[in-house]
């Protein structure tokens, strides 16, 4: 199916989204799946959703086109208990990894962790390093899914890759140096 989803018997085909140096929220990392938001429940197999968010520059993005396509974009709403908010425009993104009998999907992510010791692939174990990271950086490319429910119409966005540089504490790796 790839791309390509049925909507009212017809085809539709969702131009999958670059989103170069991306903003990660950190509030809403959830890649190991042990941190379920207030709306994630789990699949048909018991397991939570992997998920985070970032926030979409409308500098670089037509918002009102992937509204109009469908892509589930929210606006940020303010809270002047949370320190961390910036307003703008968030888009959810699912990372979820499948074993190989599911017929749900034909693909996992492909995600590299970029750091002084070098580039890491990471995996379905792994990705959770990324909850609690310092990100610098982070380019993706995130893939669209047609979805029609009882209680959702619209694009819902997965992870195909993503490369991140994570930053460390340079006090921290002279520490593990001093220790070997």
């Amino acid at each position: 199916m790839n791309n390509y989803q049925t909507q009212n018997n017809a085809y539709k085909f969702i131009e999958p989204l670059a989103v170069p140096d991306a903003r990660i929220v950190m509030k809403t990392r959830n890649f190991s799946g042990n941190n379920p938001g207030k709306f994630d429940r789990p699949d048909q197999r018991g397991r939570m959703p992997r998920n985070f968010s970032i926030l979409l520059d409308p500098e670089k993005f037509d918002i009102p086109k992937l509204q109009e396509i469908g892509w589930n974009i929210k606006i940020g709403k303010p809270n002047p208990e949370d320190p961390d908010y910036v307003p703008g425009f968030y888009l959810r993104v699912h990372a979820d990894w499948y074993d190989a009998d599911e017929p749900r999907f034909k693909f996992n992510p492909i995600v590299f962790k970029v750091s002084s010791e070098g580039q890491t692939q990471l995996d379905a174990d792994t990705i959770k390093e990324l909850d609690n990271a310092e990100i610098e950086m982070a380019n993706m490319t995130i893939t669209g899914r047609w979805m029609e429910s009882p209680s959702y119409t619209g694009v819902v966005a997965y992870l195909k890759k993503m490369a991140v540089k994570v930053s460390e504490d340079e006090d921290m790796t002279d520490l593990f140096e001093g220790m070997i």
